[in-house]
């Protein structure tokens, strides 16, 4: 958003220096799978000392069939995200869910299960 000549106007009336940064857009998309396949997206965020994480089901046409979200006592992101992904795999395994592709943002995580050593 520009201000153009009003930055200064409204500087000047809140008497404050306004430095305006527009940032990156991204755009996201999801990738279908295979029709026997189910895709498990999970995340955890971490703000200071409160901590979550969330987790959904999808099947191939990309509907929800399962998602879940709760806080964390964890303080490390790593581990917030591993928990994401535990309380998924929990969440899709109670509602009878066989084969999953799951997906993570955390390299933390996918370095952890591929190597089996703490990143």
């Amino acid at each position: 958003m520009d201000l153009g000549p009003n930055r200064e106007r409204l500087g000047d009336i809140w008497n404050i220096d306004i430095d305006i940064e527009e940032r990156t857009k991204l755009t996201c998309t999801w990738e279908k799978t295979g029709p026997d396949i189910t895709i498990l997206n999970t995340d955890g965020s971490l703000q200071g000392n409160i901590g979550g994480w969330a987790a959904v089901a999808r099947d191939h046409s990309g509907q929800v069939l399962v998602a879940a979200k709760g806080r964390s006592v964890y303080n490390s992101i790593a581990l917030i995200e591993l928990q994401g992904l535990e309380k998924g795999l929990h969440m899709i395994k109670e509602d009878g869910i066989k084969k999953v592709y799951a997906q993570t943002d955390s390299t933390n995580v996918v370095s952890f299960l591929k190597t089996n050593k703490v990143p």
